[in-house]
């Protein structure tokens, strides 16, 4: 009897450290989301604050920009940008 005792206490004993590991690893995955979730949320205000939240940039190739169609089947012709045209803000 005190040898299946001692056996539950072993086996009790290593459940617990078990649990303890477990715990340490739940706390850092907890705090490394934290730190994640606060770098995100400093790149959303960072973006809010800039007005449009778009990417935008300057074609510099003056590439056409075309379309792919319409769900009526038209295709519209494909259009240059005249950079000599100045933007207005």
């Amino acid at each position: 009897m005190t040898s299946f005792i001692k056996a539950t206490q072993t086996h009790i004993q290593e459940i617990k450290l078990n649990q303890e590991s477990v715990q340490r690893n739940n706390e850092a995955s907890i705090k490394n989301l934290e730190t994640q979730i606060g770098q995100l949320l400093k790149l959303i205000v960072a973006k809010s604050r800039g007005g449009f939240g778009g990417n935008t940039y300057d074609n510099q190739k003056n590439e056409a920009c075309n379309m792919i169609g319409e769900s009526n089947g038209r295709v519209a012709t494909p259009m240059r940008v005249d950079k000599s045209e100045k933007k207005r803000v």
